[in-house]
């Protein structure tokens, strides 16, 4: 499988390789605690079994695979569909493209312009899905169709005025679906993302995986999306978290600052079912400053109401 062997460093290509083993687990219906015999894997991705060790230790930094009893590794959770993106005949599919495209801008190994030709060679990918990825990335207001077979990326989508706009944008935007005037909270769903909270801050100590949180953080700002009952609200939002997802590092993660985030969730569903929204609203100003850095807290500005403030 060439494509492996594309990414520049032992890092990136044990993440790809990483990525395949999860989807082929999930693809053959695999639970917590089935084993990932290496000589298996190594046939099934098409690579020797030494790259397929480096893919297993990478999920193992993870804590998406664990060492077994009498050596090897098992899976430390069940693969799902949100965060393990499903590989077709063992290609990335788009999304896991442009992931790719956005690592190496930010890493500056590609310049302020490409074409498709370009990064068809550069990963060894079928020219479709390069063109899909690109439209994908056009979409979200990162790249744009130049004249000829040119795409240009905007000149600051990796940079910290970005993060900073980004700040502005959610501030705006996900206060406002707070505030919409057909705001409702479906009990149902703000169930499910209540115990889904409580599961993650349930596990042991440096027990939360970076998947994990990526998956709880979507889920909570999706769910405050789809409750404004305001569909250009939601598409706004729902599109920024697909950028933000594409662009977030992985590396660097922290399991406390984790559990703080997630407690953040909580607090403001809870607001949420009591009907506190200005107070849910604060907080939330709170929680966004404080996800994108400590130098954005005093952006944020949060003075928490009383209790009896919408």
């Amino acid at each position: 499988m060439d494509t492996l062997d594309m990414p520049q460093t032992a890092d990136a290509r044990a993440a790809v390789l990483g990525q395949l083993i999860l989807a082929e687990a999930r693809q053959q219906g695999l639970a917590q605690g089935a084993r990932l015999p290496e000589l298996a894997l190594a046939r099934v991705c098409g690579v020797s079994r030494t790259p397929v060790r480096r893919a297993l230790a990478h999920l193992e930094e993870q804590g998406l695979v664990q060492k077994g009893e009498g050596g090897g590794y098992c899976l430390a959770v069940t693969p799902g569909s949100d965060h393990l993106r499903a590989l077709k005949d063992g290609q990335p599919q788009e999304t896991d493209t442009t992931a790719l495209i956005l690592r190496d801008l930010g890493q500056r190994r590609i310049g302020p312009t490409v074409t498709i030709s370009e990064l068809a060679r550069r990963y060894a990918l079928p020219r479709g899905r390069i063109q899909s990825a690109l439209e994908e990335l056009a979409l979200l207001s990162v790249i744009t169709k130049s004249e000829g077979q040119s795409w240009v990326f905007h000149s600051d989508i990796v940079t910290a005025r970005s993060n900073r706009q980004s700040l502005d944008f959610r501030m705006a935007l996900e206060t406002a679906a707070l505030e919409a005037p057909g705001f409702h909270a479906d009990a149902e769903a703000l169930k499910a993302v209540l115990q889904a909270s409580e599961d993650i801050l349930a596990r042991p100590p440096n027990g939360i995986a970076p998947h994990a949180f990526a998956a709880a953080e979507q889920e909570f700002h999706g769910f405050i999306a789809r409750a404004s009952g305001n569909h250009f609200i939601e598409g706004a939002i729902t599109s920024h978290l697909t950028l933000l997802d594409l662009l977030a590092p992985r590396l660097g993660f922290n399991d406390h600052m984790a559990r703080v985030a997630i407690g953040d969730h909580l607090q403001i569903l809870l607001d949420i079912e009591a009907g506190r929204l200005g107070i849910a609203r604060d907080r939330l100003r709170l929680h966004l400053a404080t996800a994108h850095g400590p130098q954005d807290w005093a952006h944020a500005r949060p003075v928490l109401p009383t209790e009896g403030t919408r």
